[in-house]
């Protein structure tokens, strides 16, 4: 928890709940853990959950072959994990036995787009910890921590995107009542399933294996972990550990100071990540780098993309190598653009070469024009002498 580590919780109007260094301890060193959250809950995405066992979270280069013969929605990577999910769940997880009766209705959400589905998912999960409590193989982490207290933004959606969800949260309470353990709350209206997808919005983590340069398999709450407030300079970062999943210092940070991760990817420009965090987390930020007036694009790791701390140097250098891949793809569009410039201003110079040769022709035309010898004969000998000073002048150029 928070508490037992280096670091401590703090409430404020204007900040909410936010996370500082203790002020009674000295500097903390960067790859300083100062948190270590154990999942609260975990859901794999759509796209990878044929590749990712739902008990281990083990990711698989090929399809797994062991799955779940009722619902045929969790698949697994031996059949002790999907015996031992099936009774006793894992941490992040509650016993699959529990959720396969819902989970077997799933395949009939196709239609409302993979992310979409992977979110209910995620709230399945939410509403079966919430009931039944950790699973037995889960930890216990989070006591005194719930869900509903973390922070959440007023949802804000158009008609259509409105009764889209609706449509959705009518699945999920479906696939709820034919679950056992479920009994619908006296009063329970779809806007208290618009709070927890608020919620889910804001306070979720991302889950990254590590094939195929970190792809995003999977999404989970760590309650501990919520408190961390976003800098667009921040001195924290999350690691890709699915559970427990660790903040630590990523630089020096002072006694009393503030501890931020980042929300967004900081190496994009601040009207980019202004716009983002505007449109996915309702505020706008303040921090010191984005109220300075010379703030420029930096490479930086994208946040809950580092590695564990043993492991912090390697993926830390290639989410670097990426933004400055990303750099110099920029600056090779604008070479190319600079060089078109340059070909069009050659092309211009060229027209003018050969403006300038007609005028010489017609003027050679008049001087020697004369009465007696066939004009017709003159002409094309200068058109021919003229044609190839134009000639020269072009190839000069292209070489």
């Amino acid at each position: 928890m928070v508490q037992a580590l280096p670091c401590a919780k703090e409430e404020s109007d204007a900040q909410g709940r936010f996370v500082v260094a203790r002020p009674d301890l000295a500097a903390l060193a960067p790859g300083t853990v100062v948190c270590s959250s154990p999942a609260h809950t975990i859901a794999v995405m759509e796209t990878w959950r044929k590749r990712v066992c739902a008990r281990c979270f083990r990711v698989a280069e090929k399809r797994l072959l062991c799955h779940c013969a009722v619902c045929n929605q969790a698949f697994y990577c031996s059949e002790s994990c999907r015996d031992t999910h099936a009774a006793r769940g894992s941490p992040g997880t509650s016993a699959h036995a529990a959720l396969c009766p819902a989970l077997a209705t799933f395949g009939r959400t196709k239609k409302f787009g993979k992310e979409n589905v992977a979110m209910l998912r995620l709230m399945l999960e939410l509403v079966a910890r919430d009931v039944l409590g950790p699973a037995l193989d889960g930890a216990p982490g989070g006591a005194g921590l719930h869900f509903d207290v973390t922070r959440s933004h007023p949802p804000t959606w158009a008609d259509k995107e409105r009764r889209e969800w609706d449509k959705l949260f009518a699945v999920l309470e479906d696939a709820l009542a034919l679950c056992e353990w479920w009994q619908p709350e006296p009063g329970r209206v779809p806007y208290e399933w618009q709070h927890m997808l608020s919620r889910i919005d804001c306070n979720v983590f991302g889950c990254f294996s590590k094939l195929e340069s970190g792809h995003l398999f999977g999404q989970g709450v760590y309650l501990e972990a919520a408190h961390f407030n976003h800098s667009c300079d921040p001195n924290c970062a999350a690691s890709t550990a699915v559970t427990p999943l660790q903040i630590v210092t990523t630089r020096a940070v002072q006694p009393g100071e503030e501890l931020t991760i980042a929300y967004v990817d900081t190496s994009q420009p601040r009207t980019a990540r202004q716009a983002k965090l505007c449109s996915h987390y309702r505020f706008e930020c303040a921090c010191p780098r984005c109220l300075s007036v010379g703030d420029a694009v930096t490479p930086s790791a994208d946040h809950h993309v580092l590695a564990e701390p043993s492991e912090l140097s390697g993926p830390t250098e290639s989410a670097t190598a990426a933004a400055q891949k990303r750099l110099e793809m920029k600056g090779t569009k604008k070479q190319g653009q600079r060089t078109k410039a340059e070909l069009r201003a050659r092309r211009e110079e060229r027209q003018r070469a050969a403006a300038e040769a007609q005028q010489r022709r017609e003027a050679s035309r008049q001087e020697t024009r004369a009465p007696e010898p066939e004009p017709e004969l003159v002409a094309p000998l200068a058109q021919h002498q003229d044609d190839s000073a134009v000639e020269a002048i072009i190839d000069e150029d292209d070489l």
